[in-house]
This record gives structure tokens, sequence and C-alpha cells, in this order.
């Protein structure tokens, strides 16, 4: 809002709908699509956060509230139609080869010295503009590639059910906000100017190939588990345990190592294994926030057999052997449900709160990945986001099996200059299914 003098931003709140359309990622990843775009809205939420917490010095009190796009729309909160609101049709009005939804909604305001609860206030105004918008025309998704889609929402159902039973329990749920500071900047990101951070941003791509063992400056590992452990992403959000391969990394003994935010975040299964078969890392400890648990595996193992195991419980991908870093980004198994178990469960309380941790589970995961590719990006080093593992395997590889569950691998590295083209587009391209 500009004052009337032009003396520039004074006070706001802007409600931002980020919506998903599923079905749109099985042409290429087939079941896996669930989980890429669970993924990116993580990525989105942590680009959101981070610029907004470049805009601190120029908006002052400025502070977020994160809500569930899912549990918004939920018939006890009085939400009949929020989709509506910020341009998604309604649910019921489109097949299921197009069918957009309204996952999260994020509010920002700024100017605002108050101690209400802004996710409370969120809720009020989509409640007003929903109530608003129901005489208006709801517009529909864009129907690219359409004719395509169904064929592969046809092959790959198993998706549209997960998807499905996910957000019944988020709307049968309990309202899941969190009202959050900006994003927590730090390492070299926090000692660039704006426009520095938006160079790093657009540059941000994945690594196609990595220099095997060129060694990754221990600085930029650091800095990737500094930006983890400060992140608080509040209820919302399960914990997430980070599972470090290292097999060239400057002044870092190669092995298996454990990080966790805190001693909170560390379940009791999951203490027993530490205390066995996990060691402290002193020379580590001094670089890194005072509760941040960082555990090294006590079994020695040979690098190429670190190699070996990365590449093979990142399904077979040439470049978590070539890396220097493989990240593995973990939850407790409660939330995923062993085998997906609990995606069939129909009347159990403890399923329904692990369907709506599940794509929360990613989102966080996607959250924090996005920090370690701009920490990567920043010191001259290449990240690259993996979306297919091997579950059991992963877990297996740090001794975690049916105790922590993963949800997300990376790549760390010295990359080879091939990397992912800028995203670019005309029209033409959207007619032409290529």
């Amino acid at each position: 809002v500009d004052t009337p003098g032009g003396t520039g931003v004074r006070s706001g709140l802007i409600l931002l709908g980020l919506a998903s359309v599923p079905s749109r990622e099985t042409w290429k990843y087939g079941v896996r699509g669930f989980r890429y775009t669970a993924l990116d809205m993580g990525h989105l939420l942590g680009a959101l956060l981070i610029s907004a917490a470049r805009l601190r010095g120029a908006l002052p009190n400025l502070r977020l509230a994160v809500l569930d796009g899912a549990s918004v729309a939920g018939s006890p909160f009085g939400l009949p139609n929020p989709a509506t609101v910020v341009g998604v049709a309604a649910e019921e009005r489109v097949s299921l080869s197009g069918r957009e939804y309204l996952e999260v909604v994020v509010a920002l305001e700024w100017g605002i010295a108050s101690d209400d609860d802004l996710a409370v206030r969120a809720r009020d105004l989509l409640r007003q503009a929903a109530a608003q918008s129901e005489c208006r025309p709801v517009p529909r998704p864009n129907r690219v590639f359409s004719s395509v889609l169904r064929n592969y929402v046809a092959r790959w159902g198993w998706m549209e059910m997960v998807e499905e039973r996910t957000r019944a329990a988020r709307r049968g749920g309990p309202p899941a906000d969190v009202v959050m500071q900006p994003a927590t900047v730090a390492g070299p990101l926090a000692r660039l100017d704006a426009p520095a951070l938006g160079a790093v941003v657009r540059q941000r791509r994945s690594e196609l190939a990595f220099r095997a063992a060129a060694p990754l400056p221990c600085e930029i590992m650091l800095d990737i588990l500094r930006s983890c452990a400060t992140q608080r992403l509040g209820g919302l959000f399960p914990s997430v345990i980070l599972g470090l391969t290292v097999t060239s990394v400057t002044g870092v003994s190669p092995g298996r190592y454990l990080v966790a935010p805190s001693a909170s975040a560390v379940c009791p299964r999951l203490r027993r294994v530490i205390e066995e078969d996990y060691e402290t890392v002193p020379e580590l400890m001094g670089g890194t926030p005072d509760d941040l648990l960082l555990l090294r595996k006590r079994e020695a193992a040979e690098v190429a057999d670190l190699q070996a195991a990365a590449k093979t419980s990142s399904c077979h991908q040439q470049i978590a052997a070539d890396c220097g870093l493989t990240l593995a980004m973990f939850v407790h198994s409660r939330i995923l449900c062993e085998h997906c178990r609990e995606m069939h469960a129909t009347d159990d309380a403890v399923g329904s709160d692990a369907l709506r941790e599940y794509i929360r589970g990613y989102w966080a995961c996607g959250f924090l990945g996005h920090h370690a590719y701009l920490h990567a990006t920043a010191g001259s080093a290449h990240c690259t986001g993996m979306g297919c593992y091997l579950d059991d395997m992963s877990a297996a590889h740090f001794g975690v099996l049916s105790i922590l569950s993963p949800l997300y691998h990376m790549a760390v590295g010295i990359g080879c200059g091939e990397r992912s083209p800028a995203f670019t587009y005309d029209r033409e391209d959207l007619r032409t299914p290529k």
C-alpha cells in the first residue's frame, strides 16, 4: 500500500494461494508424480520465505502465516469454496486428468504491530472473499496435454488415490496453520544484497554431472547444515532428519552422518540406534548451531563402498557416486506409514494423522532442499535434487530401517558445467506436445 504522498510502502496484507496439478507429472515420473509435485511445493515455499527475508528492512513488522489449503477447505471451518478465491476451479468440476488442488495459502503482513493471530485473520479474509465469489464465474484449468494425460492417469491411478486420501485426512483434521518469521538467511546468503541474491536465485539449476573425486569445500556443507538447522518450520511441518554420505569433502572424514535439528526431534528408537552405532563429531560441532545433533557412524567404510551405496540407493544414478556429498532427508516412519499400509486405513485415527503429515513431510524436505540449492550455488558448488531412490536401501545404509523413511535425495558437489536449462517457452510449445 503506497502512502498518499508517495513515500513508499506503509502497511498491508497479501494472501497467496499455491495450487498444484499432480497428474501432469505422470507423463515423466509415473506414480512418483505426487512426490515431485509435493517437493516442488516445498521449494516454492522456500523461495517465498527467502524473498520475504530480504524485504524485512523495507517492510517493518513483516510476518507470515502458512495455512494448509486442504484444511482451509474443510467444512468445519466454514470455507466451502476457498479455491475459487485464488482462481482454482472447484475440484468436483474437473476430471482427474487435470484436477487442480489448492495446497497452501501464504499470508504476508507488514507494517502492523499486532499480537493478533495472523492465521485466524487470514482465514476470516478467505471466508469473506469466498462468500463474495460464489456468484462469479469459476475458471477451469487449461487443457494442455489433456488427451495425453488421461492415458497416464489411467495407468497410474494409484497416485490419484494417494492424493485423494491425503486431502480427505487434511480436510477432516484440526486447522493446520503456522505463523512464522521470514526464513533465516544464513551463511553466504546473509552477506549478499538483494541484487546479488537475485543473481544466485536465477543461477539455481540442477547439475547433470559432477566431477568425480573433486573435493567439496567443508564450509559449503556446514552452510547447508546451518541453514537446515535454523529454519523453524513450526507445527505444520514434521521434523526432518538428514543423512549425509560424505565421500569427498575437504577436512571431513568419509563416512555416514546423521543430522537432527535438536534432541527433541529424535524418537526413542532412533536414540537407541544413535547410542549403539554413532558418535559425536567434535571437530565439526564448532561450525554448527549448539542444538544441532551431528553424528558419525562408527563403522568405517571405504570411499568406493560409500559411493556404490549412494549410487544404488539413489536408483543407480551416477551423479550420486560422483558428487562429494549425498544428502538424504528422512522423516519418522510413523508419518510415512511403512509400505503405505495406512493409505488403505478407513477409521484409524493414527492413520489419519499419518496421512495429513505425509504430504507435509515432502513440503518440509522441498523447503530445506531449496536452501541447499541456494547455499551450494552461492558457494560456487552445485546441487541436484533426486526424487527417485530406493526407500529401504536408503534407510538401511544409515542403519535406520523401519525407524526413518526417506522423502528426498540430493547430490552436492563440483559440477562439470552440464546444467539443466532455464525454463523458457512460447505459445507454439504449449499447443504442440512433444
